[in-house]
């Protein structure tokens, strides 16, 4: 190798180990306030499959709600959840028990590389506390054998739908909506339902459909002061 040849292997070495990874540059832009992407900013929401983008991925993993839940991955696809005149379309964000006592419509926010039947799950990944999660997870909502990624929320019902309602003073809890595909099966609500809602395991519920992979999901805060 020549002298030149040598120096410009060297140059491209430096400049490629100063470069960010889009990775890198992802987190630093989902911790700065304002919309990632938006007017003026120097990095776009890159979409990974199901249509999720990368602040929404690090979002799901700075909560720690992954590890918390035992989850394999932040599920990369998004959901709409509308209480009457309230849509919760953005992860992060906090709501009052009032907001959220009814149960809501939920959508498909991206796209699946599965189809119907879906199930639907709701938990409260703190209770009581966050601090002392020993009922981690309280089992708020299932719905199974959903037909539409248009309309999660109809199917059969094996849990009934129970709004928020943490301990006065517990602080801040995390409220997790989570879709499963059933691999075109028909899951009876019999088997499915716990026989009570403290301290159910997603794992269980993964264990008898034999994935633990949510394929799409959100979360909000609610608290009662």
């Amino acid at each position: 190798m020549t002298l030149a040849e040598h120096s410009a292997l060297l140059l491209l070495l430096v400049a490629t180990a100063w470069q960010p990874s889009i990775q890198e540059t992802a987190k630093e832009g989902s911790s700065v306030g304002g919309s990632v992407g938006g007017s003026g900013s120097k990095m776009k929401a890159e979409q990974l499959s199901g249509g999720i983008t990368l602040p929404d991925l690090y979002l799901w993993r700075d909560s720690g709600l992954v590890k918390d839940l035992g989850m394999d991955d932040a599920p990369h696809a998004l959901l709409d959840i509308q209480y009457g005149g309230l849509l919760i379309s953005e992860l992060n964000r906090s709501y009052t028990p009032a907001q959220t006592a009814n149960s809501p419509m939920v959508k498909l926010r991206g796209f699946l590389r599965c189809g119907p039947p879906f199930s639907l799950l709701m938990v409260d990944a703190d209770a009581p506390s966050r601090q002392q999660p020993t009922k981690r997870s309280w089992l708020h909502w299932m719905v199974l054998n959903a037909n539409s990624d248009d309309k999660f929320h109809e199917g059969d019902e094996a849990m009934s739908y129970k709004g928020p309602n943490p301990p006065k003073g517990s602080g801040p809890h995390r409220y997790v909506l989570l879709v499963y595909c059933q691999d075109g099966m028909t899951l009876n609500k019999a088997d499915m339902a716990p026989s009570d809602r403290p301290g159910y395991n997603l794992a269980t519920f993964g264990s008898k459909l034999k994935t633990t992979l949510a394929v799409a999901g959100a979360f909000y805060y609610a608290e009662n002061a």
